[in-house]
This record gives structure tokens, C-alpha cells and sequence, in this order.
């Protein structure tokens, strides 16, 4: 009972730092534009100012909430690094992360485009276009989706959220209950929908390799991905590349599974025996 309470008051102080991060950010943007509306007599509004930084703000606020739970580790006297399971994993591992998040992104491309079931949520292709502007900074924007949202993604999600939930459920209900709130985090029907099948891959990886680093490689081999597949119209190739990709997705998982690092809990009783 008291694991679970616990779990409850940080998970909930986790949301807490983001909407913080969220209001510092905000209030710096706002100093910002009226610098900028001061200096420049600019009558542009702050809507559209807004939407033209959206990559700059994600930035920003990720960066923040970064220092906030930085900030409340080193409070508590813990160490960041180990709280959040960043440890060293193997090169093949670092690899099949980065491959496992592209063959995920292939999958959903495909699968999307095939079903054509984003037309159901229209508002999905708005969310899309506000942080992937056809007419903005592509630097800017591989920093922001492919780079810092998913370090920060997976801190907060597999390295906080995950890591304490892992205490209080039995893990199967663990990894359901942490892809759950992945989903119900991006506030978008389609996006919460594959964001929870996501988090499942997400967390199987970072038992895998008991490692926060191989989340994030994911991560950001999913959305780097994303960002890079040119158009495809054609149905036989969205299904040759949905049915290929699925199958690499597969094997990468099965051969992560095959070399995975034993848990804390066994460790010791492992190492000992290979000694």
C-alpha cells in the first residue's frame, strides 16, 4: 500500500515538474515576444509567433524539466544517472535500438498509410504540422522531435515513471500501466494510440538491456526516422515495407530478448555463477 501511495505522489509531482517546465518556458517566450514587439514595433501576434517557435519551445521546455528532475534527485541526495537507469550497454545493443526505432517508424508509416486511418483523427494531422512546420528550420526540428523530446521523454517516462511503477505492480501490469499514461500523455486519440504501443517496446527494451540508453536510442531512432521517409503512394510498397519492417522488428526484439542483462535482483546470483 505505502509503494503504491508513493508511486501515486510521484508520478504525480513528475506531471507537476513538466507543467512547471511548461510555465517557466512560457513566461521566458512571453518576455521574449514583448522584447521583441518593443524593439521592433512588430504587430505580429502571439499566435503566431508561437506556432513559428514551436520547435525552440519544445527545446526549452524539455531542457527545463530535465534541470527540475535533475534538481530533485540531487535534493533527495540521489544520484541522477543511477536513478534513472542510465548504465553503459553493449555496441550490438546500442545498434538494435536505434534499428528497432526505425523498423517501428516504417511499421506505423506504413500502416497508417495503408489504413488511411489518420482521416479519422483530423486533428492529428494539425498536431503534426504545428511541430514539423513544412516551411521551418529542419536543423531545428531534428534537434527538437528526433534529439532532446525523446531524451526527455524517456526520462521522465521509462526513467521515472516506469522505474517507480516497477515498485509498487507486478511488471507486465507495469509496462501496461506506464504505456497507458505514454499514450494519454501526447493528448492526441491516434498518436496516444501508437504512443501506448510504443511504450510497451520502449520499456521490453529497457529490460532488456536494464539500461535507459536504449529507450532514448529508440526514441530517437523512431522519430529521426519519421522525419526522414519520403512519400509513398504506392499499396504494394506500403505493404512490402509494413510486412518487412514488422519482420525486422521482430528479429531485433527476439535477439535483445536472447542477450538480455539480468535484473538487479538476479545479478548478483548470475555473476556468481559465471565466475
Amino acid at each position: 500500500m505505502k509503494s503504491t501511495v508513493k508511486s501515486i505522489i510521484i508520478i504525480f509531482g513528475t506531471f507537476t515538474a513538466y507543467l512547471t517546465a511548461n510555465i517557466i518556458a512560457g513566461f521566458f517566450f512571453g518576455v521574449y515576444y514583448a522584447g521583441l514587439y518593443a524593439e521592433e514595433g512588430s504587430s505580429e501576434g502571439f499566435d503566431v509567433f508561437f506556432a513559428r517557435n514551436t520547435n525552440l519551445l519544445l527545446i526549452t521546455v524539455s531542457v527545463v524539466a530535465l534541470i527540475i528532475f535533475w534538481a530533485a534527485f540531487t535534493i533527495r541526495r540521489k544520484s541522477f544517472s543511477k536513478g534513472i537507469g542510465l548504465r553503459k550497454i553493449r555496441f550490438s545493443a546500442i545498434l538494435k535500438s536505434i534499428f528497432v526505432g526505425g523498423f517501428f517508424s516504417l511499421f506505423l508509416f506504413a500502416l497508417i498509410s495503408l489504413t488511411q486511418v489518420y482521416r479519422l483523427f483530423p486533428s492529428h494531422g494539425e498536431v503534426i504540422e504545428s511541430i514539423i512546420p513544412a516551411e521551418g528550420n529542419f536543423l531545428l526540428i531534428f534537434l527538437s522531435i528526433a534529439i532532446v523530446v525523446p531524451i526527455f521523454e524517456e526520462v521522465m517516462h521509462r526513467g521515472i515513471i516506469y522505474h517507480q511503477l516497477k515498485k509498487s505492480m507486478a511488471l507486465p501490469f507495469a509496462i501496461i500501466a506506464q504505456a497507458l499514461i505514454f499514450g494519454v500523455f501526447h493528448l492526441n486519440w491516434l498518436q496516444g494510440i501508437y504512443a501506448f504501443l510504443g511504450g510497451i517496446v520502449l520499456a521490453l527494451l529497457y529490460e532488456y538491456t536494464q539500461s535507459l540508453w536504449a529507450p532514448i536510442l529508440m526514441h530517437i531512432g523512431w522519430n529521426g526516422t519519421s522525419l526522414l521517409i519520403p512519400p509513398v503512394y504506392s499499396d504494394w510498397m506500403l505493404g512490402g515495407i509494413m510486412i518487412f519492417s514488422l519482420g525486422m522488428l521482430i528479429l531485433l526484439l527476439k535477439k535483445l530478448k536472447e542477450n538480455r542483462v539480468p535484473t538487479k535482483r538476479y545479478r548478483e546470483s548470475y555473476e556468481s555463477s559465471i565466475e
